[in-house]
């Protein structure tokens, strides 16, 4: 089953441009989830995993949505840590900051507790 919500759809709904607001992570942090962010894509984007799944015929409707719409997320998140490391864990709704707790569960949250 596929969320209610478009990960895409979260994406303009930001009020304020994401570069003009600095988070006070921790470099050392921002990079972590850098690579867990990079871990999840080669996961998400294993083309012989999923050409396998699909000759047997055992592609899950969670695995499509994975390609479908977390693939592009994770590769934009990647690249606005990548180009601005300092809009990483900035709320895009109200320019906050993203609790660490909250961006090490998920560490691709665009929205902080208070904007979800």
């Amino acid at each position: 089953m596929y969320c209610n919500f478009s990960i895409s759809s979260l994406l303009t709904t930001k009020k304020r441009p994401m570069r003009e607001r600095k988070t006070s992570l921790p470099s050392s942090f921002i990079e972590s989830q850098k690579e867990i962010i990079i871990f999840r894509l080669s996961k998400y984007k294993d083309r012989k995993r999923i050409e396998d799944e699909l000759k047997a015929r055992d592609v899950s409707e969670y695995t499509l949505y994975k390609q479908k719409e977390v693939v592009p997320h994770l590769k934009r998140i990647l690249r606005v840590i990548e180009e601005t490391p300092q809009s990483y864990g900035v709320c895009i709704s109200c320019g906050g900051d993203i609790e660490i707790s909250h961006l090490k569960l998920i560490p691709t949250a665009l929205l902080c507790k208070a904007c979800m």
